[in-house]
């Protein structure tokens, strides 16, 4: 699984996820994508707060250390993710 895959998979994990850990991932993914987050928080609200406080976390993290993380993250979930979907369907058949 590659950046570009992990981005797409994740953005459907995001529905499961606190938003603690929604917040962790977008760090990561800004941080690969864009390196260190603006010196100032921007305005906006709440929610914009909390996404650059977020990135600003990974401030000095170098974008590959973060995309490798993002990506060993990605697997891991989908791992989780697919055996909690074959356990639910042996479930599903063992008691109907």
């Amino acid at each position: 699984m590659n950046f570009d895959d992990s981005a797409i998979f994740m953005r459907t994990m995001l529905d499961h996820s606190s938003q603690e850990q929604q917040l962790y991932i977008y760090s990561l993914y800004k941080q690969t994508l864009e390196g260190d987050a603006p010196p100032s928080c921007p305005s906006g609200g709440f929610a914009a707060k909390a996404k650059w406080k977020a990135w600003d976390k990974q401030r000095g993290t170098p974008p590959e250390e973060a995309r490798q993380l993002y990506v060993k993250i990605a697997r891991r979930l989908q791992e989780l993710h697919q055996k909690s979907t074959l356990a639910d369907i042996d479930t599903m058949m063992i008691n109907p």
